[in-house]
């Protein structure tokens, strides 16, 4: 369950970063939230198995990019008409 939910996370944050990147950055969102929730079960069932949590701080970390970069984006993207 452990290793499903951080292969899950890591997934997301990787697409997240990607979309985020993107002209449609406001999809970002979505995979982000969905790999914040992987992550925390991830890194709950590291701690209840004493494991290490190298890959979920990973999982964060790119979920923490993704957001930063998709609401700087949100808030200073300006459409440009014509």
């Amino acid at each position: 369950m452990r290793s499903l939910c951080t292969i899950l996370g890591i997934i997301s944050a990787i697409l997240a970063v990607v979309l985020s990147a993107l002209p449609f950055f406001n999809m970002a969102f979505i995979p982000a939230i969905a790999a914040l929730i992987f992550g925390f079960t991830a890194f709950y069932l590291s701690k209840k198995q004493n494991l290490t949590t190298k890959k979920v701080q990973l999982i964060f970390l790119l979920t923490i990019i993704a957001l930063i970069i998709s609401t700087y984006k949100a808030i200073f993207y300006e459409a440009e008409i014509g």
